[in-house]
């Protein structure tokens, strides 16, 4: 969730290839995305970053507008509903074959 807040001010995120941020954080789209651990592809991440701000303020527009788009209430609800829809059905599917 924290890449989330982060995203939607509007900041890249570098992020470790953990926990699903490869979910929600497009490498060199809207961030980078390093290994676990190893510190000198988080110095180069940064160093990639600040280093050029034409990019910097690509994956910044970048970032927000993927969390506009992907992250919005609307869509979590809805996929919330999708996944007990989906269990629902397999629930009665199942009383059905086994009365």
């Amino acid at each position: 969730m924290s890449q989330q807040i982060t995203l939607s001010s509007g900041s890249p995120v570098i992020a470790s290839r953990t926990g699903g941020f490869e979910l929600v954080i497009r490498d060199q789209v809207d961030g980078s995305i390093v290994d676990c651990g190893d510190s000198a592809q988080i110095a180069a991440a940064f160093s990639e970053m600040a280093s050029d701000p034409v990019r910097l303020a690509a994956m910044s527009r970048s970032s927000r507008k993927r969390i506009e788009e992907s992250f919005t209430i609307e869509r979590k609800a809805r996929t919330l509903v999708d996944v007990y829809e989906t269990f629902s059905k397999c629930e009665a599917e199942e009383v059905l074959r086994n009365p």
